[in-house]
């Protein structure tokens, strides 16, 4: 499947709303039939629904991405998030990654370090560094949907467990909201590890800029770090430097 295609269906549908695949097919200059597969892929993984010879999308903010077309949406901007997010950690550090695909990118870059402590609420992130590191990788546990563990067991073991540093993404971000979620639970979450962690830092990329979810989850302030894979517009910066929170892109 070609994912940059997918993408560029998506961001149209996400435009029109509703359109017959005849007019999909046109506006993103694919024969009808590739459009057709595309869209038979995607209504799948509940990003859009077919009826009568149209396509409709599914909003943002009902539904989000399920993780397997996460970790290929938005790739080239989780690597390079990936890349700087990396020079935060040190040999021996307890570590925290979020059940985010960008922090699944920044799993990929620990194979070179020693000693650490790598927890995780992913169940993909755990294997890959099980498979790939010789550190010591722990899986939290707890209620487990769509490969990722949460709910009051999962909180129940995080509050017995410090760390160094903590790398968590967010469903969106914006200058005036801070960090929001989709679900509760996830928003609570990031709550908690912020009480546990020495550091905090944010690892989002770009399209998550300038948006909100129904649960706040963190304001900007309480992040130590902004990592990202480029500059967000004027206000939002503006509002970086008035709070004294450095970003990396």
């Amino acid at each position: 499947m070609n994912t940059d295609r997918q993408e560029l269906i998506l961001a149209v549908l996400r435009k029109k709303k509703k359109m017959t695949i005849l007019a999909l097919a046109r506006a993103v200059n694919y024969s009808e039939s590739t459009v057709r597969r595309d869209i038979r892929y995607m209504e799948k993984i509940n990003l859009v629904k077919q009826e009568k010879g149209s396509v409709s999308f599914i909003k943002d903010k009902l539904k989000e991405s399920p993780f397997e077309f996460k970790v290929r949406t938005n790739k080239d901007r989780k690597r390079q998030i990936g890349k700087i997010a990396v020079d935060f950690i040190e040999d021996y550090n307890t570590i925290f990654l979020d059940a985010s695909t960008t922090a699944l990118y920044l799993a990929k870059h620990l194979g070179t370090f020693e000693n650490l402590r790598i927890f995780t609420t992913n169940l993909e992130t755990a294997s890959l560094l099980e498979k790939r590191t010789k550190n010591d990788v722990y899986m939290l546990g707890g209620y487990v949907k769509n490969g990722v563990t949460n709910g009051l067991e999962t909180f129940k073991q995080l509050s017995g467990i410090n760390f160094d540093v903590a790398f968590i993404s967010s469903g969106a971000i914006s200058a005036d909201q801070g960090l929001s979620e989709n679900e509760e639970t996830e928003a609570l979450l990031k709550q908690r590890i912020r009480e546990n962690t020495n550091e905090l830092i944010g690892i989002i990329d770009s399209s998550k800029f300038n948006k909100f979810y129904t649960f706040n989850s963190l304001q900007l302030s309480n992040l130590d770090y902004l990592i990202s894979d480029e500059k967000p517009d004027t206000h939002f910066t503006e509002v970086l430097e008035k709070i004294q929170l450095d970003l990396f892109y």
